[in-house]
């Protein structure tokens, strides 16, 4: 593919059912450090892409082709403007504003409020080499809120990651399975999610 022609690729929702089979394991002892690599990749792919589509929503556009960022001015546009171009000073890229915005239209690549947790899971799994550390990470950032840090609480900011109504998402949240041999840490976390989640107008199902 021509590299002018290179289209912005967006990571898709973490499954479930993986999720779930991490989560199954864990509780019952088995350390199972290839699912954990793959749930937390997955979740590390799919939180790249928020914060990429979020940062182009908010002027700063990153450059599929060589990952130069491209500043847009966020004036309102007119009926008569001409179609906006990006185009990248550090290589050939150029795509239209309207091309680019209909890539991740409708996908909820958006971060909300939930930058700064998202950019720590980044930080942290990038860095992590052993399997408690990876599920720690994956759980703070499964049961991350919306407006947790700042702000009226609004639902799991988990619902862009792995899909689903706040709703849905919360009650999946609250069956993951947990229990004695649960790696050191997660009760406890869950405890803190269950004191949000009776806060929050999305609550959770038998919490």
């Amino acid at each position: 593919m021509n590299q002018s022609s290179v289209l912005p690729q967006w990571a898709p929702r973490v499954s479930r059912h993986s999720i779930a089979q991490l989560y199954a394991k864990d509780a019952k002892g088995i350390r199972d450090e290839d699912l954990a690599d793959d749930v937390g990749i997955a979740l590390f792919a799919r939180v790249e892409s928020c914060l990429i589509a979020t940062g182009a929503m908010r002027g700063e556009v990153k450059c599929p082709s060589c990952g130069s960022f491209i500043h847009r001015d966020l004036k309102p546009c007119r009926r008569e403007d001409p179609i906006e171009m990006l185009q990248c000073n550090s290589c050939e890229w150029q795509l239209s504003w309207p091309e680019y915005h209909k890539t991740y239209r409708k996908k909820r690549l958006g971060s909300a409020r939930l930058d700064v947790p998202f950019r720590e899971f980044l930080r942290g799994f990038a860095k992590a080499q052993w399997y408690q550390q990876k599920m720690i990470l994956i759980d703070t950032l499964l049961h991350i809120y919306h407006g947790e840090l700042e702000g009226p609480l609004g639902g799991p900011g988990t619902a862009n990651l792995i899909g689903g109504k706040m709703s849905d998402v919360a009650n999946f949240l609250n069956q993951l399975t947990y229990g004695d041999q649960s790696t050191p840490g997660l009760v406890d976390q869950l405890e803190e999610w269950r004191k949000l989640a009776k806060r929050a107008p999305y609550g959770t199902e038998d919490v």
